[in-house]
């Protein structure tokens, strides 16, 4: 009977701790919108806006994050992978590619003319810099995630990135 009561604790404690691991790994991811509303804290605190600027940027940064993802949907989505496609498709996709590339344009250099309206020219720079990063960032996120271990970052020598796994010899 004794055996039976501590075969019956085990096993109940291994279900709680599988539970417990099953909801570590479905985590909530952040939705778009609190991605780019984290984006425009960390552009606004770098560029040292202040209110009436960070109202006005924030608002012109989240249409235009809006612009830029309807323009990707539109040209972006691929129903096959790339060996399994015929000429044609590939040929249609590179056309895709050229429209939405194109779009992408039109959008970032309508919202320079916004953005110049609220920040300086180095200040927008300091944002493409700032989003340029971050889309890096997103990019070594989900290689890592694909390949399901850290991928190694390169760097110029001497870059000062804590992160860097670039020896400072190279």
């Amino acid at each position: 009977m004794k055996h039976l009561a501590v075969l019956a604790t085990v096993c109940l404690l291994l279900t709680c701790s599988l539970t417990a691991r099953a909801d570590d790994n479905r985590k909530q991811r952040p939705t778009r919108e609190q991605i780019i509303e984290c984006q425009c804290k960390d552009i606004v605190s770098d560029l040292k806006l202040d209110d009436a600027k960070a109202k006005s940027f924030t608002d012109t940064y989240k249409s235009y994050q809006d612009e830029l993802k309807a323009a990707r949907d539109k040209y972006g989505k691929r129903n096959k992978k790339r060996s399994e496609m015929t000429d044609d498709e590939i040929e249609q996709d590179i056309l895709n590619r050229f429209a939405m590339s194109k779009q992408i344009v039109n959008v970032r250099e309508k919202y320079y003319k916004k953005f110049r309206k609220t920040l300086t020219p180095r200040q927008i720079q300091q944002m493409y810099e700032r989003e340029k990063k971050g889309y890096e960032r997103m990019r070594n996120e989900m290689n890592k995630r694909k390949s399901g271990k850290e991928k190694k970052q390169y760097h110029k020598k001497g870059c000062g990135d804590s992160k860097c796994k670039r020896e400072s010899n190279d």
